[in-house]
């Protein structure tokens, strides 16, 4: 019995190591090369790190803001300080501005092992989910990219997740204290992130209710640290309102709706686009910056596991909180997006990436306990693998052959060359 025990935890750190591996790889395959060009906002990031590197001021002389303004908009903190010491350690190029990116989603999947493991129950099913999730075409792309900080939004999001579950389920004060970091990381990171985590925490409060009047002093501790933790933001806030509104009040559906009823039927049709089959499993987002263009968001095998997670954790709802929560994180998640007058815009509701994953994941672990013993199970798995597994191929094909092409303009690769060749 323990020389079988032995073997399977070998085999499966093997297996973890061989996945870690891959995923790594694919992150920094052609790292500095694919995609060609370098767009204006990761020159914008670059050039801000850099200045801060050299004088401890951005590019407009303020010293270490908690914004920073370039082309009339605003930098969020995280992805610009982080990118300090990396170009003291590697230079100035399109490789150091962008290794931040992945660097983060490597981070985000390998925490998000340990937060489907808490829904799963399996550590099989969380190495593959974790894996799936570093590779997704919604995320994917924007990791070998450097326009804003998507990616330690996300990694600020799974961990606040996984720590206040900790905190509903085993109440102690370094669970709240680390949930309430992790949250707060998430919104410096990116403008996104501010309204989707307070309506994640909202919605966490709201799933958890019946144990909140158990633990008041784990939820003040809670509330204590993101109250001082965003104490900067708040207080650049203050001193310059538009750190925070410049962009959004480019961008907000609000102003470009005619008047208040044009406004909700825009909200409701940006709402169901974000549901809708073509934007999650057949053609994403069309800008060719934010994914490939060739695919969904999510892989189509993820479909009908998806549609078997949503099933069954609905039957849990009333039984175990973190159901809804995850059903609650679904149907809230397109939030910062549904506001802006672009439609299916991805990166907006990159925050949805870890909830569809997580779903799909958890559809499939109920397939699992329910049909094992099905003579069609064995079949149904070996087809779902061999399908999942030509899917990936293809994607990855198609994003380090064809898509490096067909984006060149979109990062203005043209633009560059000239610059480079004159």
């Amino acid at each position: 019995m323990f020389e079988n025990l032995h073997k399977t935890k070998h085999l499966f750190g093997l297996a973890a190591f061989l996945a870690g591996t891959l995923s790594i790889s694919l992150h920094f395959w052609g790292f500095g090369t694919i995609p060609n060009g370098f767009f204006c906002d990761e020159s914008s990031i670059g050039y801000n790190s850099y200045c801060i590197l050299k004088t401890g001021a951005d590019e407009y002389g303020t010293r270490f803001p908690v914004f920073f303004r370039g082309f009339d908009n605003y930098h969020d903190t995280v992805m610009i300080y982080f990118l300090v010491p990396v170009i003291k350690l590697f230079g100035l190029s399109k490789w150091s501005v962008r290794l931040p990116s992945a660097f983060f989603l490597i981070l985000a999947s390998f925490a998000f092992y340990f937060l489907s493991f808490e829904y799963l129950r399996n550590k099989w099913l969380s190495l593959i989910s974790s894996f799936v999730f570093s590779t997704l075409p919604w995320i994917f792309p924007v990791s070998r990219t450097n326009f804003s900080g998507y990616t330690p939004m996300l990694l600020g999001i799974i961990m606040g997740w996984y720590f206040m579950l900790k905190m509903f389920n085993k109440p102690k004060y370094h669970f709240a204290v680390i949930s309430a970091l992790c949250w707060g990381f998430a919104m410096y990171s990116h403008n996104c992130g501010r309204p989707v985590s307070v309506a994640l925490i909202f919605c966490g409060f709201l799933s958890f209710n019946k144990r909140l009047l158990k633990i008041p002093k784990i939820i003040g501790l809670f509330t204590l640290f993101m109250i001082i933790f965003l104490s900067p933001m708040i207080f650049a806030y203050l001193n310059n309102p538009v750190c925070l509104t410049s962009r959004f009040s480019k961008i907000s559906l609000y102003s470009q709706s005619k008047d208040l009823s044009d406004f909700f039927y825009g909200l409701i049709i940006r709402y169901l686009e974000y549901f809708s089959p073509s934007f999650l499993f057949i053609t994403g987002d069309s800008n060719l910056r934010h994914g490939t263009g060739a695919s969904g968001v999510l892989y189509i095998f993820l479909a009908p596991l998806c549609l078997a997670g949503i099933f069954s954790s609905t039957k849990y709802l009333k039984k175990n909180p973190k159901y809804a929560f995850l059903i609650s994180g679904l149907i809230i998640y397109p939030i910062a997006a549904v506001l802006t007058k672009d439609h299916m815009h991805s990166t907006r509701c990159i925050n949805g990436a870890p909830f569809w994953c997580l779903t799909g994941f958890c559809g499939l672990a109920w397939i699992t306990r329910r049909f094992y013993n099905n003579p069609l199970y064995p079949s149904t798995i070996l087809v779902l693998v061999l399908f999942a597994s030509m899917e990936l191929f293809l994607y990855f094909n198609y994003y380090f052959g064809q898509y490096v092409h067909e984006s060149r303009t979109w990062f203005e690769a043209p633009l560059i060359e000239s610059i480079i060749n004159a």
